[in-house]
């Protein structure tokens, strides 16, 4: 009840099946060098689980992956790793605010809670180097908010 990947002389790997140990049945004799090895299917997913099923061929497949496997495969013969789940990260919430200037013109000031970000649509903030400093707009309504 086990895959093995054999080697018999010089020719290609095969997929050989045996109940239990790869003995001289399943490969025959006479061969000047037999290398074998234990064979496993492999199937990585965070959740899903692992099946054997019949195509519409009537060959036996590996689900949810449909990969065509030996037609002895058991399900012992998967090796399932399950991987990391992916996060989705959070909602980002954004509260805006508007900051009249001197010459009545508006700008927009954003503030992103979830990652305590600043920006400001004048054209000093996008001068600024360090940005987490902010502009005169961003100070203003961090003044205001007593931050």
């Amino acid at each position: 009840m086990a895959l093995w990947n054999v080697k018999i002389d010089d020719q290609d790997w095969k997929l050989v099946y045996a109940d239990g140990t790869l003995t001289h049945k399943e490969i025959g004799l006479n061969h000047k060098t037999v290398v074998a090895k234990r064979f496993f299917y492999k199937f990585e997913h965070p959740y899903l689980p692992v099946t054997l099923g019949v195509n519409q061929k009537g060959k036996l497949v590996m689900l949810p992956t449909w990969e065509e496997v030996h037609p002895q495969t058991k399900l012992e013969d998967i090796i399932l790793k399950r991987t990391e789940v992916k996060v989705r990260k959070t909602r980002t919430i954004t509260q805006k605010y508007n900051v009249k200037n001197d010459e009545g013109d508006v700008y927009v000031v954003s503030h992103n809670t979830s990652e305590n970000k600043w920006r400001c649509n004048c054209m000093g903030f996008w001068r600024l180097k360090n940005k987490a400093e902010g502009c005169k707009h961003i100070k203003e309504i961090k003044g205001e908010l007593g931050l």
